[in-house]
């Protein structure tokens, strides 16, 4: 027994040391590619260098092509950082600057929110780190988890400032991270202010003293001045959005949602059924977790709640119902059940880290949950070094296509889903005019088509008879994937193009017009 406490106070003494090393162990996957090789990444990396040529050269020949996005939309933060990296960085280090800040930051802001809820709470953020490469992520959805990561460091800025009397400075810290995650992410904007109200309501419903329920009530009425110009941006945004109308909706089915849970969806990305070996002991941890307290709950039935607690079980069961509630999917906003069903994650080890464990069940929880994070990088390290091939394909072939030249990618397979859009990598460093830009289709982004431009077009496997005229009004023709319709390619460019550059390897050539 005097072994074991003398390792549980070695482990405490240096825990420190352990997260530094856990957190500098998960960036391997990013550190060890030159790439990291998302679906939507290269796109929002290409259209960030787009929009900082147009900024440079307003009357240029991109003004041509494409103009900023009238319509105020909450999904610009990572397209302004990448732009900004982008004027003193190449674009493989601008992007490699993000996702590290992100692989860095979002631990830290959630360790920080843990400590100011409950100093010894710090230890249930090893739980969140196999969370940080979900498939959310590898889907390349920048903005999004940019606003998880000022979530954090929010919500640790409100809860500091509630407990005093409030400041002019937190009160300016909180609006201007307010405002900030509103233009990341409308969605995460959305669950601040569920938290907070969720928080606040509990509070107020535990004090019974009708003067001193009506002081905290003047005090969060104060503090709300601080989101008064972020919450003036919200309530247009929604005023936009309802009279575009939202119609469609795909809501998943009661077994995929408890599937979803049951398996840890959130936290597999590239492989599911080699992560799978590792995440399951993620739910048979929370499983423990919640027997305990339920055991503990039925012998001393007396013990009351702490505040802190109340208040997350509370937001627990809100976002859980919320999972339930809302669709999935509209005809703008994707995979909105997935984004809950990550964030019950969140809250729910927030929930547990409020309540009270023996020592020998944290620290063995906590040796368990180190081994699946370390179990995880080593997955993702392989595949990175396996996808960071594509990127560097389309870099060196980028180099033979002229400035400000058209290009049709043309997308010959969709078994890798992870290449979907990985073609926009030809335009990150060498400005070209990519006709398949999805983002300048859509009203969220910044940038958007010009004119005659809207009408631009794609090609995959299952479109491949384009007209001639129509593939003849570009410059260049890049064909990548699997080529299982080769010949119709190759009756399409004809004798009008002809191939400059090839790499079986990762199966694309490059075709320029004659």
């Amino acid at each position: 027994m005097k072994r074991f406490n003398d390792f549980l106070q070695v482990l405490v003494k240096h825990e420190k040391t352990i997260f530094l090393f856990i957190l500098i162990f998960n960036l391997l996957p990013v550190l060890v590619s030159k790439y990291t090789l998302t679906v939507d990444g290269p796109a929002h990396l290409y259209n960030a260098r787009l929009i900082v040529d147009l900024l440079e050269n307003p009357n240029g020949i991109l003004n041509g092509y494409f103009v900023f996005n009238n319509s105020f939309s909450p999904n610009w933060s990572g397209h302004i950082i990448l732009g900004v990296l982008l004027k003193f960085l190449p674009a493989y280090l601008a992007e490699k600057t993000l996702i590290i800040s992100y692989l860095v930051l979002f631990p830290i802001g959630f360790r920080m929110l843990l400590m100011t809820l409950k100093p010894e709470a710090k230890y249930f953020v090893y739980f969140i780190i196999p969370f940080t490469h979900s498939f959310l992520f590898y889907y390349g959805f920048y903005n999004f988890h940019i606003g998880i990561v000022i979530l954090f460091f929010t919500l640790t800025f409100w809860f500091r400032q509630v407990k005093k009397e409030n400041s002019y400075y937190s009160l300016f810290i909180i609006g201007l991270l307010s405002c900030i995650i509103f233009f990341s992410h409308v969605f995460i904007y959305s669950v601040l202010l569920l938290i907070l109200f969720i928080s606040s309501a509990t509070v107020l419903s535990e004090i019974k003293d009708k003067k001193k329920r009506k002081l905290k009530l003047i005090s969060y009425s104060k503090s709300l001045i601080a989101f008064i110009p972020s919450l003036a941006f919200f309530m247009f945004y929604l005023s936009t959005l309802f009279k575009r109308g939202e119609t469609a909706m795909d809501y998943l089915s009661l077994k995929s949602i408890f599937g979803m849970f049951y398996h840890v969806e959130p936290a597999k990305a590239l492989i599911y059924s080699k992560e799978e070996i590792f995440t399951k002991w993620v739910f048979i941890l929370i499983l423990i977790f919640l027997i305990y307290q339920l055991i503990s709950y039925f012998r001393n039935s007396t013990s009351k709640s702490s505040l802190v607690s109340k208040q997350w079980r509370n937001i627990l069961l809100v976002v859980t119902a919320c999972v339930f509630i809302f669709p999935n999917g509209t005809s703008e906003f994707g995979f909105i059940s997935t984004r809950f069903i990550l964030f019950i994650y969140f809250v729910l080890f927030i929930f547990l880290a409020t309540l009270k464990y023996p020592k020998w069940l944290l620290i063995v929880s906590l040796l368990i949950i180190n081994y699946v994070n370390i179990a995880l990088v080593k997955v993702y390290f392989n595949k990175n070094k396996e996808f960071t091939v594509y990127a560097e394909a389309y870099i060196e072939a980028s180099k033979i296509i002229k400035k400000y030249s058209t290009l049709l990618p043309i997308n010959t397979s969709k078994e890798e889903w992870l290449t979907s859009h990985s073609s926009n990598y030809l335009g990150v460093d060498n400005t070209i005019i990519i006709k398949d830009n999805y983002e300048a289709y859509l009203t969220y982004f910044p940038l958007k088509w010009r004119g005659d431009n809207l009408n631009s077009f794609h090609l995959d496997s299952d479109e491949l008879l384009l007209s001639k005229n129509s593939i003849n009004q570009v410059d260049y023709v890049f064909c990548y994937g699997k080529q299982p319709n080769q010949y119709k390619i190759d009756s399409l460019l004809q004798n009008n193009y002809k191939m400059v550059y090839t790499n079986q390897d990762v199966r694309m050539m490059l075709y320029i017009k004659n």
